[in-house]
């Protein structure tokens, strides 16, 4: 029994608690969710768990669901099924899963860039999870140029590699277009994403040090 849980002898209200009521996980992370019912003689478990739910925990006023090393087919509706004095109870919660990318590619073509030609950018990011709510914006400096449309190629473990693609609509006037700072009278276009997922919020932008590597693979001053 958990410590200031109180038990409730024949006749009292039983109520089943799932928490967290809105559980998510990152890919590859873990997670506990907890089912109580505070009845004396009363039963807690999960049921109509598949294979990839996990080890579960039972004591007799709770059971912890354990979610390890979570992967895309751990997600989905975890059903909690409790009985008291006779009374049968019941509670569902919806299990997220999600992958954020590490970091954004940004690459050029052609690859070697010419002043004056117009060239065509792509932005990657790899192993997103899901696609639903999620964004990428196309920058000039500080001005975003709107939301971009982007491919998507789904992995083996069910994330996916994204591409977005902007293309020769501009010229680069001169080499030094491109700063590691941002520091240049021709703004450079940079690539960013905004990830708004299950209520969490993550912003991904081109950082100093990918510019750094950007300037020097095309050996920008």
């Amino acid at each position: 029994q958990p410590q200031g849980l109180p038990l409730l002898s024949p006749g009292g209200h039983c109520k089943l608690v799932v928490t967290p009521q809105q559980p998510v996980v990152q890919y590859g992370g873990s997670a506990q969710l907890n089912c109580s019912l505070p009845c004396a003689g009363g039963t807690v478990q999960w049921k109509g768990l598949d294979t990839n739910l996990g080890s579960i925990t039972s004591f007799p006023t709770h059971s912890i669901l354990h979610i390890s090393s979570a992967v895309v087919a751990m997600g989905g509706t975890k059903i909690c099924h409790g009985t008291c004095h006779g009374q049968h109870y019941q509670q569902a919660v919806n299990l997220k899963v999600y992958a954020l990318p590490d970091t954004l590619q940004l690459d050029t073509e052609p690859h070697a860039l010419e002043p004056g030609q117009p060239a065509t950018l792509h932005c990657s990011a790899q192993q997103v999870y899901p696609l639903t709510g999620l964004a990428l914006t196309w920058y000039r400096g500080d001005q975003a140029l709107g939301e971009a449309d982007f491919e998507s190629v789904e992995t083996e473990e069910e994330l996916f590699d994204i591409t977005a693609t902007l293309p020769g609509l501009f010229a680069i006037t001169r080499p030094t277009g491109v700063f590691a700072d941002g520091d240049s009278s021709d703004p450079a276009i940079a690539a960013g994403t905004t990830v708004s997922l299950l209520g969490l919020i993550a912003t991904g932008v081109v950082s100093h040090r990918l510019w750094k590597r950007f300037r020097s693979q095309y050996e920008l001053p």
